[in-house]
């Protein structure tokens, strides 16, 4: 696995790694971490996240294999006037940007 150096959990001395999503199920099922911590988009006014698009499954597996699975989020992404996450738009990629591979413009 590949130490991600920007990482502020790193920076606060958490050792921490990051994994391809074709490794999580492997890497959770091996018990090769202790916890997964994902970071949030925006955060409701009753505590629903929205994440990224891929942590849904991250969180499944992490409840599978009884891994605890933690949200990391900064005060500027709660959105109180926002009810619950159904009000939050889901991230949605253009067919361009599935298809494309190399430096976007």
């Amino acid at each position: 696995m590949t130490f991600h150096c920007g990482s502020p959990l790193l920076r606060s001395g958490i050792k921490t790694a990051v994994c391809c999503d074709s490794a999580v199920g492997h890497v959770l099922e091996q018990k090769m971490v202790d916890c997964v911590i994902v970071d949030a988009l925006k955060v409701a006014g009753n505590g629903d996240v929205a994440g990224n698009v891929g942590t849904y499954p991250i969180a499944a597996l992490c409840q599978h294999h009884n891994i605890p699975f933690y949200v990391m989020a900064t005060l500027n992404t709660v959105d109180v006037s926002s009810p619950s996450a159904d009000a939050f738009m889901t991230e949605e990629r253009t067919a361009l940007m599935m298809r494309d591979v190399g430096p976007g413009e």
